[in-house]
């Protein structure tokens, strides 16, 4: 299938006018046939042609990532963002190979960054908020994690991001009650399914003490919330 893939590819590539997109993408059916220096030959080929496609700029640092050639990765995906600078992609991976070579605080802003550019990414504030934590930014990282409740507060995955820092920080009250809303929240039943799980392990994690004031933090909640629903059927 990708052999055929590469043949047509390559076909399409003889007839002119040459196109970065065809060099481009014959460069990612390489790529998944393990031909790492023949794709890089491709991305490098659209380049040449045209250098201004941030896919093909992110598609040579995934290459240069999973060969771990993390100088080279970085300098791509550099050259993505400075393309397109909302481009996510682009941001993520200078996250990881910021991370790979043990660059924590710029890691750390550029997952800040690539928040700025996407606020409603819950993945892009998990990231932000948790290496902001990891380089011991405490504060920052739940200020971070608070900012996407306050931002969605009907969202479940804020309130997973926002649970997630207060477990790391040792409030497991807290990480409860954040879960418990989330799983009220979450429709569909696989994240619904995933907050249960979340919530089952942090209580099972938690000492005894906070598992009985969670029991009882669950039951007043609960009381509130059939009050609530009375209200609105007076």
């Amino acid at each position: 299938r990708h052999a055929d893939a590469e043949r047509a590819l390559r076909r399409a590539i003889g007839y002119p006018p040459e196109r970065s997109s065809e060099h481009r993408d014959l460069g990612v059916v390489l790529a998944t046939l393990g031909r790492e220096a023949d794709a890089r030959e491709e991305y490098r080929a659209a380049i040449a042609i045209d250098d201004d496609d941030p896919a093909t700029w992110v598609n040579l640092g995934n290459l240069e990532a999973r060969a771990a050639r993390w100088s080279e990765a970085l300098t791509a995906y550099r050259s993505a963002e400075a393309r397109d600078s909302s481009y996510a992609l682009a941001l993520q991976g200078q996250v990881t190979a910021l991370d790979a070579t043990d660059q924590f605080e710029a890691a750390a802003e550029t997952a800040r960054r690539w928040l700025r550019k996407r606020p409603d990414d819950h993945k892009a504030r998990l990231e932000a908020a948790g290496r902001l934590q990891r380089i011991g930014r405490t504060r920052d990282a739940l200020a971070v994690a608070r900012a996407g409740v306050a931002r969605a507060p009907g969202s479940g995955d804020a309130r997973v991001v926002l649970a997630t820092i207060f477990d790391v920080q040792g409030r497991p009250r807290e990480a409860l009650r954040e879960l418990r809303a989330a799983t009220r929240l979450f429709r569909d039943p696989i994240n619904r399914g995933q907050a249960i799980n979340l919530l089952r392990g942090t209580m099972a994690a938690a000492p005894e003490s906070i598992r009985v004031v969670a029991r009882q933090d669950s039951v007043a909640e609960e009381e509130r919330n059939a009050q609530r629903q009375r209200e609105r059927r007076k």
